[in-house]
């Protein structure tokens, strides 16, 4: 699926077609996106409380 063209000269070196890496590119981002839906983050703000409370808020009444 992947091509690696290995050209040897005077140093042995790799050099990838563009094509291939666009594929290994998109393989991960696929792979990554798959890992993301099948196991979501937990949202914290999205979660309700165990226990509901109210919250009050009191203001102070001047004197005099």
């Amino acid at each position: 699926m992947f091509q690696t063209v290995i050209k040897i000269s005077n140093k042995t070196r790799k050099t990838y077609s563009k094509r291939g890496v666009l594929m290994e590119i998109f393989a991960l981002l696929i792979i990554v996106t798959l890992l993301a839906i099948l196991f979501p983050a937990e949202d914290k703000s999205d979660k309700q409380p165990d226990e509901e409370y109210e919250v009050k808020i009191y203001k102070k009444k001047k004197k005099g």
